[in-house]
């Protein structure tokens, strides 16, 4: 067995919304799995409830040492697709990233939307805004509006139109 200094983070793509199956998965196979998570307020027949949701969507980070990479076991296993790679390449997730996810989570381990983008928005930043279609538009962070909610200055049809959206729905 390796030793714990040893070890690395790698990214691993998933199938389409199943994140949670291949990190089940993988756990059961007894590695580390790491899938940073957010709660999402989902409205449905007029009925709220708060979600786990993928901070990012489609992939989860797993620890492994030299001798546990056995990268056809962790492609064919299931939920999942495969370690991200360029070319022949699976590049090393740096230790750093995981532990400044870890420091931004709940003490019910959920990452806080507003604490990432606190961190780097003020009022003129330009951020995008992923709208339900999964489609990007560009705006300018305006202010924060509540807990998890931010206004943003989105250009429509040349001018400027106030928006409230989800943080979750920020990218810097």
């Amino acid at each position: 067995m390796s030793s714990e200094k040893e070890r690395q983070w790698f990214t691993i793509k998933t199938r389409p919304q199943q994140e949670f199956l291949a990190r089940a998965n993988y756990q059961q196979q007894k590695m580390e799995v790491y899938l940073p998570l957010v709660q999402k307020l989902v409205k449905h027949a007029r009925k709220k409830k708060l979600v786990e949701r993928p901070f990012f969507p489609g992939y989860l980070f797993i620890h492994l040492a030299p001798d546990e990479r056995y990268w056809e076991t962790i492609s064919s296993t299931r939920g999942a697709v495969g370690p991200v790679h360029f070319g022949d390449d699976i590049p090393v997730v740096p230790d750093g990233v995981i532990e400044a996810l870890w420091a931004l989570e709940d003490e019910h381990h959920f990452l806080q939307p507003k604490k990432i983008l606190e961190k780097k928005l003020v009022p003129g930043s330009k951020v995008s805004v992923t709208l339900a279609n999964h489609q990007e538009v560009e705006g300018i962070f305006h202010c924060y509006e509540g807990k998890d909610r931010a206004v943003v200055l989105l250009d429509l049809l040349n001018r400027q139109v106030r928006t409230v959206t989800s943080c979750t729905n920020l990218l810097v």
